[in-house]
Protein backbone atom coordinates (compact mmCIF):
# COMPACT_ATOMS: atom_id res chain seq x y z
CA UNK A 1 0.00 0.00 0.00
CA UNK A 2 2.92 2.18 0.55
CA UNK A 3 3.71 3.56 -2.77
CA UNK A 4 5.69 6.32 -4.20
CA UNK A 5 2.52 9.02 -3.90
CA UNK A 6 2.97 8.78 -0.11
CA UNK A 7 6.10 9.15 0.20
CA UNK A 8 7.60 11.82 -2.83
CA UNK A 9 5.93 15.50 -1.76
CA UNK A 10 7.01 15.69 -5.50
CA UNK A 11 4.32 14.12 -6.45
CA UNK A 12 2.06 17.25 -5.08
CA UNK A 13 2.03 18.95 -8.12
CA UNK A 14 -1.36 20.61 -8.72
CA UNK A 15 -1.97 23.66 -6.93
CA UNK A 16 -5.57 24.04 -5.32
CA UNK A 17 -8.07 26.10 -3.34
CA UNK A 18 -9.47 24.87 0.05
CA UNK A 19 -12.21 26.45 1.07
CA UNK A 20 -15.20 25.84 3.58
CA UNK A 21 -18.70 26.79 3.87
CA UNK A 22 -19.97 29.78 5.53
CA UNK A 23 -23.28 31.31 7.11
CA UNK A 24 -23.58 34.97 7.59
CA UNK A 25 -26.57 37.00 8.76
CA UNK A 26 -29.05 38.22 6.22
CA UNK A 27 -30.14 40.90 8.23
CA UNK A 28 -34.05 39.34 8.06
CA UNK A 29 -33.09 36.66 10.28
CA UNK A 30 -31.83 34.13 8.26
CA UNK A 31 -28.20 33.00 6.45
CA UNK A 32 -26.50 33.05 3.45
CA UNK A 33 -24.42 30.65 2.42
CA UNK A 34 -20.83 31.29 0.93
CA UNK A 35 -17.54 29.51 0.59
CA UNK A 36 -14.34 31.17 2.51
CA UNK A 37 -10.59 30.22 1.17
CA UNK A 38 -8.98 28.33 4.07
CA UNK A 39 -5.63 28.10 2.04
CA UNK A 40 -4.11 27.12 -1.02
CA UNK A 41 -2.41 24.09 -1.31
CA UNK A 42 -0.18 21.61 -3.38
CA UNK A 43 -1.70 18.26 -4.47
CA UNK A 44 -2.08 15.00 -6.31
CA UNK A 45 -5.31 14.50 -7.81
CA UNK A 46 -6.12 11.02 -9.37
CA UNK A 47 -9.56 10.30 -11.05
CA UNK A 48 -10.84 6.96 -9.50
CA UNK A 49 -14.26 6.38 -11.40
CA UNK A 50 -16.78 8.20 -13.62
CA UNK A 51 -20.52 7.13 -13.87
CA UNK A 52 -23.26 8.53 -16.17
CA UNK A 53 -27.13 8.54 -15.14
CA UNK A 54 -30.00 9.83 -17.21
CA UNK A 55 -31.63 12.57 -15.74
CA UNK A 56 -34.63 13.04 -17.39
CA UNK A 57 -33.55 14.01 -21.15
CA UNK A 58 -30.11 14.61 -19.64
CA UNK A 59 -27.21 12.50 -19.21
CA UNK A 60 -25.34 13.84 -16.00
CA UNK A 61 -21.79 12.30 -15.45
CA UNK A 62 -20.03 12.03 -11.98
CA UNK A 63 -16.77 11.74 -11.32
CA UNK A 64 -14.70 11.04 -8.15
CA UNK A 65 -11.04 11.95 -7.50
CA UNK A 66 -8.61 11.10 -5.14
CA UNK A 67 -6.58 13.77 -3.48
CA UNK A 68 -3.71 13.72 -1.44
CA UNK A 69 -2.51 16.48 -0.02
CA UNK A 70 -0.10 16.99 3.22
CA UNK A 71 -1.21 16.68 6.54
CA UNK A 72 -3.29 19.39 7.97
CA UNK A 73 -5.97 18.79 11.05
CA UNK A 74 -8.76 20.77 9.84
CA UNK A 75 -10.21 19.33 7.00
CA UNK A 76 -13.44 17.44 7.35
CA UNK A 77 -16.54 16.14 4.83
CA UNK A 78 -18.27 18.83 3.65
CA UNK A 79 -15.45 21.17 2.41
CA UNK A 80 -14.45 21.35 -0.79
CA UNK A 81 -11.28 21.98 -3.10
CA UNK A 82 -11.27 24.78 -6.07
CA UNK A 83 -9.10 22.91 -9.33
CA UNK A 84 -9.00 24.99 -12.93
CA UNK A 85 -12.58 25.96 -12.29
CA UNK A 86 -13.89 22.82 -10.81
CA UNK A 87 -15.38 22.26 -7.49
CA UNK A 88 -14.07 18.92 -6.11
CA UNK A 89 -16.46 18.23 -2.72
CA UNK A 90 -14.75 16.28 -0.20
CA UNK A 91 -16.37 13.34 1.00
CA UNK A 92 -14.05 11.67 3.40
CA UNK A 93 -10.65 12.35 5.00
CA UNK A 94 -8.13 9.82 5.82
CA UNK A 95 -4.52 9.46 6.76
CA UNK A 96 -4.06 6.17 5.64
CA UNK A 97 -0.35 5.39 6.53
CA UNK A 98 -1.22 7.02 10.39
CA UNK A 99 2.03 8.98 10.42
CA UNK A 100 0.28 12.81 10.09
CA UNK A 101 2.45 13.04 7.04
CA UNK A 102 -0.23 13.17 4.14
CA UNK A 103 -3.99 13.11 4.17
CA UNK A 104 -5.99 11.23 0.93
CA UNK A 105 -9.35 12.77 0.62
CA UNK A 106 -12.06 11.04 -1.71
CA UNK A 107 -13.81 14.00 -3.61
CA UNK A 108 -16.84 14.09 -6.02
CA UNK A 109 -16.55 16.74 -9.07
CA UNK A 110 -19.36 18.91 -8.63
CA UNK A 111 -21.06 21.45 -11.18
Amino acid sequence: MVGAKFTNPGTLKHRLIFQEQVETADGLGGFLKSWAVRAYLWANIAPQNQRLTNIGDNLHQETSHEVIIRFRNDIKAGMRFLYRGRSLKILAVTDKLENQRFLTCLCREEG
